[in-house]
């Protein structure tokens, strides 16, 4: 859990020591990780993690979306905000005042430190613009499965696939540029960081929401879609170096094929005889 206090030295101690026992975890390891014990050791709060957390005193306010669904998943996100230790948020027409927007889908559960953690990091850098989340997924059941850890801020794997998730916020500047022309959520992020540089994106690297899925692991297979890049005019050379050494035939197939199923015009063949 992220927490932060006066106490420097007393906070590197408690983490120094939590990095060594997950190191002595691992290493004494020899199978799969249970996801539910994992959990309980480094995303459940205890009674002390939350007073830490409900003293952060953030000034941060949220516009929280709660999008359509049965009445059972709305409720279910409805109660989770309803839990949470930083209470500057509200739903809709009522946030008027908010500087982050945050939208979650019907059935996304938070973690009770959500919004207070994400407020932290904003609260650390009055530069950021958009921040993004790990999350896991809950089961039938109600049981906690497949973590899912996210990479820093990178847009090339943002423009083939929505890679932030269920717990995304956008500063209200941003939001209200973008998400009213955005197609979905996938093309709201891209729109949103086109031009965000690489301070302004951050990524918070905790388990703070789950999403609700059925038992067929179809959750496992993300969506992801084929970007195609325009080409400069005129386009640039390409060279494709081909190492040989004594295979004329399979030279000769290589380049046989590049001839044919290749129509880029500025191609540059570079054939190395090597040792």
């Amino acid at each position: 859990m992220l927490v932060r206090s006066g106490d420097l030295a007393g906070f590197a101690r408690r983490l120094w020591r939590r990095l060594r026992g997950l190191w002595e975890a691992l290493e004494g390891n020899t199978g799969p990780i249970d996801h539910g014990e994992w959990r309980k050791r480094w995303v459940d709060l205890t009674e002390r993690d939350r007073e830490v957390v409900a003293g952060w005193q953030s000034t941060t306010r949220f516009a929280v979306a709660v999008g359509d669904g049965s009445p059972d998943a709305v409720a279910t996100t409805v109660a989770s905000l309803g839990a949470q230790l930083h209470d500057r948020w509200a739903v809709g027409a009522e946030a008027g005042d908010a500087d982050w927007v945050v939208d979650l889908e019907a059935g996304v559960v938070l973690h009770p430190a959500a919004l207070a953690t994400v407020a932290w990091a904003m609260d650390a850098d009055p530069d950021l613009r958009l921040v993004y989340t790990d999350h896991d997924h809950l089961g039938p059941g109600g049981i906690f499965l497949d973590p899912y850890m996210k990479p820093d801020w990178n847009p090339d794997l943002l423009a083939g696939m929505d890679y932030f998730g269920i717990l995304t916020a956008y500063r209200v500047d941003i939001w209200e540029a973008h998400a009213p022309s955005a197609a979905d959520v996938h093309d709201l992020a891209v729109r949103a960081t086109t031009l965000l540089g690489d301070g302004q994106v951050v990524h918070v690297p905790h388990v703070l929401a789950s999403v609700r899925v059925s038992g067929d692991e179809s959750h496992l297979v993300p969506s992801a879609v084929r970007v195609i890049h325009r080409l400069p005019n005129p386009p640039p050379r390409v060279s494709v170096l081909i190492p040989t050494r004594d295979k004329g035939r399979m030279l000769e197939k290589c380049l046989s094929s590049l001839q044919e199923i290749s129509d880029y015009p500025d191609l540059e063949l570079v054939v190395v005889d090597h040792e």
